[in-house]
């Protein structure tokens, strides 16, 4: 039998919230490194997908910790496993429809891997934002390669690591992508927590 019985809309909604949440949130970030590289060029296409991956792993993971506390350590972990499935098949045939089919698996083998090293850093954080005087400071991070201990801060940082090999240190980056985050949390968040339960199965 199914692990998902019933209410499929509500799983199928859920999903679409993630992953218009994590769209969305990365846009200014994309025009940004669009309007640097050059949309047509192999550097902006090389570092656009990471990009997008990273803003899908960071609300998976609030999705993730939402199940926890809604569903418990036992049911939580499936709807965690299902929306992975769910939410990489999406990304890839949105962004790499085109793609042959053994480069798509690839690229869905390579989510899997850094999603896992993501939802790993990402669960230390306690706090899903700190300002910047709260949060680990950037001579630390230079320093002794700490992390932020809030998971937007941990975005900034996975996300400047991808566009320039190093701890972020650019303005821009610092103020749109909590920016953005922060206002897509304010305007799904709640809904993507009712999603969570509507989406509710049977074992």
């Amino acid at each position: 039998m199914s692990w998902f019985r019933a209410k499929s809309s509500n799983f199928a909604e859920l999903n679409k919230k993630i992953f218009e949440s994590a769209a969305l949130s990365a846009d200014p970030t994309i025009k940004y490194l669009r309007n640097k590289l050059g949309g047509e060029t192999k550097e902006f296409q090389h570092k656009f997908v990471p990009v997008m991956f990273e803003f899908l792993h960071f609300f998976i993971h609030l999705a993730n910790r939402s199940a926890f506390a809604q569903l418990g350590a036992e049911n939580s972990p499936k709807l965690s496993q299902k929306l992975v499935e769910h939410l990489v098949d999406s990304m890839v045939e949105t962004l790499m429809g085109h793609w042959p089919n053994n480069l798509k698996q690839g690229m869905k083998t390579d989510f899997s891997n850094n999603y896992n090293i993501a939802e790993g850093d990402y669960a230390t954080c306690r706090a899903i934002y700190l300002s910047p005087e709260e949060d680990t400071k950037t001579e630390e991070k230079l320093a002794n390669g700490k992390k932020s201990k809030s998971m937007v801060g941990q975005l900034v940082d996975n996300v400047s690591e991808i566009l320039t090999g190093k701890v972020n240190t650019d303005p821009f980056l610092l103020l749109t992508v909590p920016e953005g985050v922060l206002s897509m949390l304010k305007k799904n968040m709640k809904e993507i927590d009712a999603l969570i339960i509507a989406s509710k199965f049977n074992s």
